[in-house]
């Protein structure tokens, strides 16, 4: 879990950096910058599973 965390937080805060700039709410841009965080994530794990090499359970 630490290094999903350690792997994650970086593209996180990117995203937000990112996307400061565009959207003017801080509740909106916590939102857009949590949904596209959660899809990175959902689809690395999704890949992962498909690797052959690795056993998902």
């Amino acid at each position: 879990m630490v290094i999903n965390l350690i792997g994650y937080l970086p593209a996180g805060f990117a995203i937000a950096v990112l996307l400061n700039q565009r959207v003017g709410n801080r509740f909106s841009l916590f939102l857009i910058t949590a949904l596209l965080a959660s899809g990175l994530s959902l689809t690395i794990e999704l890949l992962q599973v498909k690797l052959p090499t690795r056993d998902p359970s």
